[in-house]
């Protein structure tokens, strides 16, 4: 039997890089990125029309990037007719377009048959087990 001498950290580590590396390659094959992946996540967890600003400063932040970049990330996304702007009460507002819903939709299902390939052969009690673990410490690094 041979034994693991990597660090949890390191491994924690080696893995995140090459899941996320498989997940912006399959988003690639299929005509997307990671940001606009992230943005179509966000806008369909809001279930509707959302401030455009507010979005954009959301949107940023979890991909660390500059509002600036965020903005252009949802200027192209409006280009390719997955997201309208809209104004109402004044206020700009953005939400996913039917195209947009459905290229997401397909997009999520791609996803999530990578998922099932990565992880579909693990004892469902153990992928629990290691989600709860990654949970467990993520909230204790967002503490630190």
């Amino acid at each position: 039997m041979t034994v693991d001498i990597r660090t949890f950290g390191r491994v924690l580590g080696e893995t995140a890089r090459s899941v996320q590396k498989a997940h912006v390659q399959l988003l690639a094959r299929e005509g997307s990125d990671f940001e606009s992946w992230v943005a179509y996540l966000l806008l369909t967890e809001q279930g509707a029309a959302v401030p455009q600003d507010a979005f954009t400063n959301d949107l940023a932040k979890r991909l660390e990037i500059e509002p600036t970049t965020g903005r252009r990330v949802i200027d192209r996304l409006v280009a390719t007719g997955h997201i309208r702007r809209l104004t109402r009460d004044n206020a700009e507002l953005i939400e996913l377009t039917p195209t947009g819903q459905s290229h997401f939709a397909y997009l999520r299902e791609s996803v999530g048959q990578l998922t099932r390939h990565v992880i579909g052969h693990l004892d469902p009690q153990d992928a629990a087990t290691t989600l709860k673990v990654l949970h467990a410490v993520s909230e204790r690094v967002e503490n630190l």
